[in-house]
C-alpha cells in the first residue's frame, strides 16, 4: 500500500483514536475501581472515569501526561490472547515480535532498553537485556488493565524510563467464588488452554490463573511451547492490607535467525515474587514492597548441535521500596521514598556480575479547580556508575469543561546492560566502556472532550538524547560485519501523536491513532543502526466495533506502519465475539490481507492466521 497510507491517515484523523478509547468508557458499578492488589505501592488518579496509576505516586493529582489505557473491556475486544499481542494496538508502542514467544517493545521511538515494564508497580525490565522485558509471568487472564505512559518518567521510576513506561495491573479478586475455563485452536497448529479462578474467606481473597500455549510456528524454527502460572492473595495484616503475588513462566521456542543466521533454540524461565503492605498512619499512607525476579535463559546457537555454541544466563533482581505519601484530601499532595536492591548475573558468556543500587525520590503536586502542576526529583546510585539525577515538571490547565492543555519536561537516563557491555558471539560484540545515556524530553498537548463519548488528544514531543547506546556497524562494511555496541554522540527525536476515540456512528464505535516521528543524528551516514536509530516513523490505526443481534460483536482494526529505512506495510485484524449466557465464542483473524514484510530479525513475519476459542464462566 505504498503511498496509499494517506487515505488511512485521513480516515484516522476523522474517525481515529486507537485503543485509548478505553479511557472514555464508564467506570464499573460502585465508582472508580481500586487498582489490582499488587498495585499497592502506587496511587490512583482518574482519567475520564478510569483509574490510572502509572503517571504519578500522588493520589488525586491532575492528569498532565499522555497515557494510553487498555482496560478489561478493551482487552477482551482486541484480537489478542497475551499481553504482548495486546500491546500491538497501544498508541505509541512499537512491538517487534520474532515469534509468538519473543518480542521486543519500545515506546515513542525508543529502543527496547529505553522502556520500563512494571507488573503491579514492580519492575520487570531485565538487568541483562531488554530482549527479556516481555518475558512476563502474567497470563492475560490475570490482567485488569495495561497502562502506557508515553514519554520520560525517570523522575518517578528511575533508569530505563526514557521512551515510556508500560504498567500491567493484575485483577483484584472478589470474595465470591468464580472462574473461567478456555480452549483455543488455530493456524500453525496453535493450541491453548487456560483456567482461572478467584474467591475469598472473610477479609482474605485469592486468585489463580494457568495458561498453556503451543504452536509449530509461522516458519521453520519458530515453534513454541509456553506456560504461565500466576497466584495472588491479599488481606488485613498489622492494621493495613497486605498482598502477596507469585508468577512463573516457561518458554521453549525455536529461535532460528533471531539474533544471528543460525538455526537457534532457546528456553527461558521467569519467576517473580512480591509482597506489598499499605497502612494509613495519621494523615499519611505508608507503602512497603519487597520484590524479586529471577530469569533463566538457555540459548543454543545450533539447535541440533548444542556443543557448538551455548549461552546460559541466570539474572536476579531483588528490591525493597518504601514510600510515604499524603493521604488526606486537599489541593496539595506529596510523596517521598527510597528504594534499594541488587542485580546479580551468572553467565557462561558475560561472566558472573553483581551491582548494588539505590535511589531516593520525591514528588509534590497541586490540583485546583481548573489547573494542576506536579514536580518530581529522583537521584539514583549504582556501584558501577556515577549517580544519575532525574527532575520533572508537568502541568495542566482546563479553560473549560471540555478542553485541557498540558505540558511536561523531564530528564531521563539508562545505564548500559550487561549484554551491552560484555556480550560476544559471532555476530555481536559488547563494549565494557559504554557510558550512561541521558535525554531531556519535552511535550505539549491538548485534550478535547465534547459532549458525548468522543475524545480527542493531540500531543507533540521532542527528545534530545546524549550518548545513545546502539548496536552498529560501518555503512560501507561487509554484510557479515560484527554488530558493535557504541555511544551515539547525540540524536534528536521529534513526534506528533493524535488520538481520536469514542466516535459513535449509529451503533458502531470508531477509534484510531496517528503517530509521526522524525529522527536526526550526526552519525547516521557513517554507521548502520541495528536498533536505536530505526524506530517507527509513521503509524496509522483505525478501529471499529460493530454490534449485532444475539450478543455478537465484530471488532476490526487496520494499521499502517513504516520504519526508518523500510517501506510501509498495512495489516488488518478482526475479532468476532459471540456471547450467550455464561459461554463465549470468539474467532480472531490476524494479517487478514496476508501482507508480507520482514520482522526485526530480517526474516518473514507471519502471514494470515486464524484462531478460535471458547470460554465458559462459572460461579458468581
Amino acid at each position: 500500500m505504498r503511498g496509499g497510507w494517506w487515505a488511512v491517515a485521513v480516515l484516522a484523523t476523522g474517525l481515529g483514536g486507537g485503543v485509548d478509547g478505553a479511557a472514555a468508557q464508564a467506570p464499573p458499578a460502585g465508582g472508580v475501581p481500586t487498582p489490582g492488589e499488587g498495585a499497592l505501592p502506587d496511587s490512583v488518579m482518574e482519567i475520564e472515569g478510569l483509574a490510572v496509576s502509572v503517571e504519578s505516586r500522588l493520589a488525586g493529582a491532575a492528569a498532565t501526561r499522555a497515557v494510553t489505557v487498555l482496560d478489561r473491556g478493551a482487552l477482551d475486544a482486541l484480537p489478542a490472547t497475551t499481553v504482548t499481542e495486546a500491546l500491538t494496538w497501544a498508541t505509541g508502542v512499537d512491538l517487534q515480535p520474532r515469534s509468538a514467544a519473543q518480542a521486543d517493545v519500545a515506546v515513542r521511538g525508543g529502543t527496547t532498553e529505553q522502556v520500563l515494564v512494571l507488573v503491579d508497580g514492580v519492575p520487570m525490565s531485565d538487568a541483562q537485556t531488554g530482549h527479556f522485558d516481555l518475558d512476563l509471568a502474567v497470563p492475560l487472564e490475570s490482567v485488569e488493565r495495561i497502562e502506557v505512559l508515553r514519554g520520560a518518567a525517570s523522575a518517578v521510576y528511575g533508569a530505563d524510563a526514557v521512551g515510556g513506561v508500560i504498567r500491567v495491573v493484575t485483577r483484584r479478586p472478589g470474595s465470591a467464588p468464580r472462574g473461567r475455563v478456555s480452549l483455543e485452536g488455530g493456524t500453525f497448529a496453535r493450541s491453548a488452554a487456560a483456567v482461572s479462578g478467584e474467591g475469598g474467606v472473610g477479609d482474605w481473597t485469592a486468585s489463580a490463573a494457568l495458561r498453556l500455549d503451543r504452536s509449530d510456528g509461522h516458519r521453520s524454527g519458530t515453534d513454541h511451547d509456553q506456560r504461565w502460572l500466576h497466584l495472588g492473595a491479599g488481606g488485613p495484616v498489622g492494621g493495613g492490607r497486605a498482598t502477596v503475588r507469585l508468577g512463573v513462566a516457561a518458554r521453549d521456542f525455536g529461535a532460528a535467525g533471531f539474533y544471528a543466521p543460525f538455526p537457534s533454540y532457546e528456553e527461558t524461565r521467569t519467576r517473580t515474587l512480591s509482597a506489598a503492605w499499605r497502612r494509613s498512619v495519621g494523615g499519611a499512607v505508608v507503602d512497603v514492597t519487597v520484590h524479586g525476579r529471577e530469569h533463566d535463559d538457555d540459548f543454543v546457537l545450533r539447535r541440533g548441535d548444542p556443543a557448538f555454541y551455548r549461552n546460559v544466563h541466570t539474572s536476579r533482581q531483588t528490591g525493597v521500596d518504601v514510600t510515604l505519601r499524603s493521604g488526606s484530601p486537599g489541593p496539595w499532595a506529596w510523596s517521598v521514598g527510597a528504594t534499594g536492591g541488587r542485580d546479580d548475573l551468572e553467565s557462561t558468556n558475560l561472566g558472573d556480575r553483581s551491582a548494588d543500587r539505590g535511589a531516593a525520590f520525591a514528588e509534590v503536586g497541586w490540583a485546583g479547580a481548573v489547573a494542576g502542576v506536579r514536580a518530581g526529583l529522583r537521584l539514583d546510585a549504582r556501584e558501577d556508575f556515577a549517580p544519575a539525577w532525574a527532575p520533572s515538571l508537568s502541568g495542566a490547565w482546563s479553560p473549560s469543561s471540555t478542553v485541557r492543555f498540558r505540558a511536561a519536561v523531564a530528564r531521563s537516563f539508562r545505564a548500559p546492560t550487561w549484554t551491552d557491555r560484555y556480550y560476544e558471539d559471532p555476530a555481536n560484540r559488547g563494549d565494557p566502556n559504554l557510558a550512561v545515556e541521558t535525554a531531556w524530553s519535552g511535550e505539549a498537548g491538548v485534550d478535547w472532550s465534547p459532549p458525548g463519548p468522543a475524545r480527542v488528544g493531540l500531543t507533540t514531543f521532542v527528545r534530545e538524547a546524549r550518548d545513545l547506546i546502539d548496536y552498529a556497524r560501518p555503512a560501507d562494511g561487509p554484510d557479515d560485519a560484527v554488530w558493535q555496541t557504541r555511544n551515539v554522540e547525540s540524536a534528536t527525536f521529534r513526534g506528533v501523536e493524535l488520538d481520536v476515540h469514542g466516535v459513535a456512528v449509529g451503533p458502531v464505535a470508531l477509534d484510531g491513532a496517528l503517530e509521526l516521528l522524525d529522527v536526526a543524528s550526526d552519525e547516521t551516514g557513517a554507521f548502520v543502526s541495528k536498533y536505536a536509530l530505526r524506530p517507527l516513523t509513521r503509524t496509522v490505526q483505525v478501529g471499529a466495533r460493530i454490534p449485532f443481534d444475539e450478543g455478537a460483536t465484530l471488532g476490526l482494526r487496520v494499521a499502517n506502519r513504516q520504519r526508518e529505512g523500510e517501506v510501509d506495510r498495512t495489516t488488518v485484524a478482526l475479532r468476532l465475539d459471540v456471547r450467550f449466557g455464561s459461554t463465549r465464542l470468539w474467532t480472531d483473524v490476524t494479517n487478514l490481507g496476508d501482507a508480507s514484510w520482514l520482522d526485526v530479525s530480517g526474516l518473514p513475519a507471519p502471514g494470515r492466521a486464524v484462531r478460535t476459542g471458547i470460554s465458559v464462566d462459572f460461579g458468581g
